[in-house]
């Protein structure tokens, strides 16, 4: 093995050895251990750098031919694999939903322009029905990438979940909040317009 940069990571990001020791679930003493310069498990090293947010082999400043590296390297590109995988997947979600929705709304925007009536209410409600169907749209797609797509990606590639995991933790109460944000200010305008609509 060869020296780590353990210490230096972890100054860069303004954490104490007991912040780190918490992030990473590792002991203290490991922490102190592996900072002046021993060796530790592939387990420990894992869990050091997933505290980072990086790959394992990105801990050390270069790594010599010892069987130890060798499975240091070769779990890294498992990581980056996974991660590849993981954002292909997530990306491949996001443009086929959002192409299969405004192809199903310009044929419903089709249908709904070819519609008769002499209720011009009902017409008003109609078109106002549609256009409220974008947002709406949009707010599922992504309500069901971050609770179901993302989930399902996090269990089929777990070592990208380990690395994501503390910026997951970090990010998911901020997303519950945007959720509920944008659905009470849509649900106001929402009434505000129905409202207008009736008068």
């Amino acid at each position: 093995m060869t020296q780590n940069k353990i210490a230096s990571l972890r100054k860069e990001k303004g954490w104490t050895q007991e912040e780190l020791s918490e992030k990473s679930e590792v002991n203290v003493r490991t922490i102190q251990r592996l900072e002046s310069g021993e060796d530790g498990s592939l387990d420990t090293l894992k869990s050091v750098a997933n505290a980072f947010q990086i790959r394992i082999s990105d801990l050390f400043v270069s790594l010599d031919e010892t069987d130890k590296s060798k499975q240091i390297i070769d779990e890294s590109r498992k990581q980056q694999n996974q991660i590849a995988k993981y954002k292909f997947f997530k990306n491949l979600y996001r443009v086929l939903a959002v192409i299969f929705f405004i192809i199903f709304m310009l044929v419903t925007g089709e249908y709904v322009s070819g519609v008769q009536s002499s209720n011009e209410l009902f017409l008003n409600i109609l078109y106002f029905g549609w256009l409220i169907l974008w947002p709406i749209g949009f707010l599922v797609i992504y309500i069901i990438r971050i609770f179901f797509v993302e989930k399902y990606l996090y269990n089929k590639y777990p070592v990208y979940d380990s690395i994501s995991t503390n910026k997951s933790k970090n990010n998911t109460s901020d997303e519950y909040r945007l959720i509920k944000f944008i659905s009470i200010l849509f649900f106001i305008i929402l009434i505000i317009l129905i409202f207008k609509l009736i008068k």
